[in-house]
């Protein structure tokens, strides 16, 4: 990977589902980190209010969603502005029917509200950045001298992480889309980063287990890492990260709903969205940070008498002077929906792991809950030899992933030489079988030439040779494939890049199976006398594995003419799957009817159509 531009400062972004932060760390400054002579790095955390390390992932509108009117931390005085949370989790695969939902004046296309909402929050916190670090380095080209680090849910899938991506290019924090000023690494694996360059923290796992695993708790995701020591300054993957949305603000919506039995549901709807998250900070502060679910005979109380006038008058509430009280069991309920989950996954990557985990960490803002620091202690105790909550466990995501930008070999200094700094991470383990669709008439194999004239042709899934899902791939390594196209007049052969979790798949439209991008290769004049000589006319497909992105190149083996490619990712692919009527406008409508003129001009032969969809045979 080659980076013209001479890096100065890294930025690590932490965007949250329900609390985000950054911060930064000059390259001079980190010289001896760099190369690896020194353990900690020199890293720079914004404090935001009430001196936490993290501001709420939230934006406050005008009444008409036009502008953002405030954004992070407000007031009760703003609880009659349009309010706007928890729209991270419109990424990743969570249900519909647990995705909050957001407001149509945000746009007229549904696909399209969180992308706004995600776009106008980075704009906002982008602002902050640049304001930040040019405050200290005014004379720094920000869309060339800084290299941004934004870390993502471990259980995102490539169309995710390339919708982070234009959600930042539109915020203004990239200069061009594809721009490499902008990497992503995972939650999980930033967490793994920090943990393992604290130098406190490494003594924990300093004997023959050098595996540790680490998770990181959040507000919408909760996800696992485990990893082990290469050398004193590289690290393995030893499993397959996982993740689940189980994170803490469920709890909050938990809480909610309480709230909604109490003082019903319509009251509850009319003071807005705005009015409840305030109230959910107040369960927050009195009740779901302070609880550790060691007494079974307390109650719990959430004083709301200051928000009084902005409720109707509820007799039962006067009568308790606007003190809700939460039974010890009603409120380890709320927990355990979602401890449970964590508890389970802890146990699959410790199961998965083998013998060489020694260590836990808990991390995350979620990472700091009493409740579920003992539930995990107590769970594992026998299973690992230490449990451990590192120093500002809400900052840990943040710094590691400053860590993982400082040594990655894109930084160019006057005095570093890129070639000789090794990247932290050596090697991941793959969450998807990678595959192309493939040509062949089926019976291909069979000897019977008979059989094979009456058989038609077939399109399948071919898993590129060794990228499976769970196995151990170097950064930057490549799986490469030789394919030609099937049939001789094609000028071009359309390589199209399908993944799934399982670890095989036949066809490319069963479930689980999903594009994840295409790569078109020029072909040399399929009518020359020459090419009959090589009728397959081959072509070396690679695909690699870098950082936390894919790149992908074809060569056309004939006269060594190279593709490289941008994927052009479905990422709107819920349009396929209709929409309704009033959430479409006129250019929607227009376009899908293109869409449908151009479907019914294919050919109407399995020939045809093999031919005009780019297929190919393998070589």
């Amino acid at each position: 990977m080659h980076l013209e531009n001479d890096i100065r400062v890294v930025v690590g972004l932490d965007f949250g589902t329900t609390f985000s932060g950054f911060a930064f760390a000059n390259v001079h400054d980190n010289e001896s980190f760099i190369k690896t002579e020194s353990k900690n790095p020199n890293i720079t955390t914004k404090i935001w209010e009430n001196n936490l390390f993290k501001t709420p992932t939230i934006l406050l509108y005008d009444n008409e969603y036009s502008d953002v009117v405030a954004w992070g931390s407000y007031s009760k005085k703003q609880y009659k502005l349009k309010f706007v949370d928890r729209f991270k989790l419109h990424l990743g695969d969570l249900p519909d029917n647990r995705k909050p939902s957001l407001p149509l004046k945000l746009s007229n296309r549904k696909d399209q509200r969180y992308k706004r909402a995600i776009t106008d929050y980075l704009r906002k916190m982008g602002e902050d950045i640049k304001n930040t670090i040019l405050k200290t380095w005014p004379k720094l080209d920000f869309f060339n001298q800084i290299l941004l680090i934004m870390t993502v849910p471990a259980e995102y899938s490539h169309r995710d992480k390339q919708t982070m991506r234009e959600c930042a290019h539109l915020a203004g924090l990239i200069g061009t889309l594809n721009s490499e000023t902008l990497q992503f690494t995972s939650e999980p694996e930033a967490a793994a980063i920090y943990c393992f360059t604290m130098q406190s923290l490494r003594e924990l796992y300093s004997g023959d287990k050098k595996g540790f695993m680490v998770v990181d708790c959040g507000g919408g995701t909760v996800d696992l890492t485990t990893r082990e020591f290469i050398n004193e300054n590289e690290l393995s993957e030893i499993t397959v990260r996982s993740g689940d949305f189980c994170g803490s603000s469920f709890i909050d919506q938990e809480f909610i709903k309480y709230l909604e039995g109490i003082l019903g549901e319509s009251v509850m709807n009319n003071l807005g969205d705005c009015f409840k998250q305030l109230l959910i900070q107040k369960f927050c502060d009195q009740i779901k940070f302070p609880f550790s679910g060691e007494d079974p005979d307390s109650d719990h109380e959430v004083d709301l008498s200051e928000f009084r006038k902005y409720f109707p008058k509820i007799p039962e509430m006067d009568e308790s002077d606007w003190v809700v009280i939460l039974k010890y069991d009603t409120l380890k309920e709320m927990f355990d929906k979602y401890v449970d989950k964590i508890i389970q996954m802890i146990h699959l990557q410790l199961r998965d792991s083998g013998d060489k985990c020694s260590t836990i960490f808990l991390v995350g803002g979620f990472g700091e809950s009493e409740y579920l620091q003992n539930r995990v202690k107590k769970e594992f105790e026998t299973m690992v030899t230490y449990f451990s909550i590192p120093p500002d466990p809400m900052a840990a995501v943040v710094r590691g992933a400053v860590t993982y930008g400082l040594r990655m070999n894109l930084i160019k200094n006057f005095t570093i030489d890129p070639s000789k700094i090794k990247p932290i991470i050596q090697n991941r383990r793959l969450k998807y079988t990678y595959g192309v669709k493939t040509s062949s008439f089926v019976g291909d194999d069979d000897d019977n030439e008979t059989e094979k004239s009456t058989i038609k042709l077939t399109q399948k899934f071919s898993c590129i040779d060794g990228a499976r899902v769970g196995t151990s791939v170097k950064v930057d390594q490549d799986f490469e494939e030789v394919y030609s196209p099937f049939f001789p007049w094609q000028d071009a052969i359309k390589i199209q890049i399908y993944t799934t979790r399982k670890f095989n798949a036949k066809t490319c439209d069963e479930p689980g199976v999903e594009l994840l991008g295409e790569l078109e290769v020029e072909l040399p004049d399929p009518l020359s006398p020459l090419l009959l000589l090589i009728p397959k006319r081959p072509v070396l497909f690679s695909l690699k594995f870098a950082k936390e992105e894919i790149k992908a190149t074809a060569k056309n083996l004939l006269n060594s003419k190279t593709f490289h490619a941008t994927f052009k990712l479905d990422i709107e692919d819920d349009k396929k799957k209709g929409k309704k009527k009033d959430e479409r406008n006129e250019d929607d409508r227009k376009d899908e009817d293109d869409e449908n003129d151009e479907s019914d001009e294919k050919g109407e032969s399995d020939e045809n159509e093999a031919e005009a969809s780019g297929t190919w045979g393998t070589s």
